[in-house]
């Protein structure tokens, strides 16, 4: 019974990494598509930064300063 039920959970979380990965790619293109209509360079804020920083450290587990 436990082999059953760690199947069905491998089954499951597998979905969910395909459909992650399927909004991910979306978000890629979008981004992609939005950035095209942007002028060339974007100042931020350092309170803009700083807000992203903070999602960045939850969602990544460190602060990313590629953006």
């Amino acid at each position: 019974m436990v082999n059953v039920f760690q199947s069905l959970l491998l089954v499951i979380a597998g979905a969910t990494q395909k459909e992650l990965a399927r909004q991910v790619k979306y978000l890629k293109v979008e981004n992609q598509i939005l950035r095209s209509k942007l002028p060339k360079r974007i100042t931020v804020m350092l309170k803009e930064r700083n807000h992203l920083d903070k999602f960045a450290l939850s969602a990544f587990g460190h602060i990313s300063r590629e953006i």
